[in-house]
């Protein structure tokens, strides 16, 4: 079975179907701001958003926490995983 690189599998990926699921399975409210989406970020408290969401990369990228990353990272963070159980 030929492997998938993780390069391959976020250009195979469409970044605002993802992370509209993951903020919407959070109970957080996306919202669009240009290109970018806009959330509060689910890794600190805070009432505004200070997150933005680049679609066409992926990357995520939170102002006030400085957390920052791919749709991986963003799992890897989020549900305390290591790169190969996140990439599963």
């Amino acid at each position: 079975m030929p492997r998938l690189s993780r390069e391959k599998l976020l250009r195979s990926m469409d970044m605002t179907a993802f992370y509209e699921a993951q903020f919407n399975a959070l109970g957080i409210k996306v919202t669009r701001s240009g290109v970018e989406m806009a959330v509060c970020c689910p890794f600190h408290d805070e009432s505004t958003p200070s997150c933005t969401i680049n679609p066409e990369n992926g990357g995520f990228n939170c102002k006030a926490c400085g957390a920052t990353g791919s749709p991986i990272d963003f799992i890897m963070r989020r549900d305390r995983l290591d790169f190969k159980e996140a990439f599963e």
